[in-house]
């Protein structure tokens, strides 16, 4: 029984500093979606700001007739502006806290008991299972906080797997935004030559 206490306080401390690393990697996420959604948020205020003057420059009211090139730079600015809000919902999901410890069962536990992504989506004694596998731990006698301690973890797994998936979901997408900012600059500079050469 001493010997089981024993196994039980070590493994409990393994699984503290596993608990620990995850957290690290879910502040690391949060930093990011910080990060991102001031970055489009930024974009977005300037973007706006470019599309009312682009709009009262070139007098593009909904029944005037404007120049093509005006327009594809019009319909690309727009683009741009749409894509940001759309990366902004997506992160509003991220910064949506869950409340409670349900936990996915959705595949059997494979690889690395440090890594968020092999923990979430498993059932929390089953973790335990296979910590104790990893340890040597053939007897515990506090099985009970383990599986508490084991609960969080997978909890705090499948937050910091959220996280990370819906930042990567932005990045991928944000990314669009400067090849359509470039057609915006091109068609937009190819309408302000053609007005000069009207002009001249």
């Amino acid at each position: 029984m001493a010997e089981g206490k024993k196994q039980g306080n070590s493994l409990y401390t393994e699984m503290l500093d596993i608990h620990k690393h995850i957290f690290e990697q879910l502040k690391y996420a949060e930093a990011k979606c910080g990060i991102a959604t001031t970055i489009i948020l930024g974009f977005f205020g300037v973007l706006a700001r470019i599309l009312y003057i682009f709009v009262e420059d070139r007098n593009l009211h909904m029944f005037t007739s404007p120049k093509w090139f005006d327009w594809v730079a019009f319909l690309s600015l727009f683009a741009c502006i749409i894509l940001c809000i759309w990366c902004l919902l997506i992160l509003l999901k991220v910064f949506k806290p869950k409340t409670d410890n349900t936990e996915k069962n959705l595949k059997e536990f494979q690889g690395n008991i440090y890594f968020f992504e092999n923990i979430a989506g498993i059932k929390s004694d089953d973790f335990l299972e296979c910590v104790k596998r990893k340890f040597g731990v053939s007897e515990l006698k506090n099985r009970g906080a383990l599986l508490d301690l084991s609960n969080q973890i997978c909890v705090l797994s499948q937050i910091t797997s959220a996280k990370h998936r819906n930042c990567k979901k932005v990045f991928n997408k944000i990314k669009w935004v400067f090849p359509i900012f470039v057609l915006f600059l091109v068609a937009g500079g190819l309408s302000t030559q053609a007005q000069g050469a009207v002009v001249m």
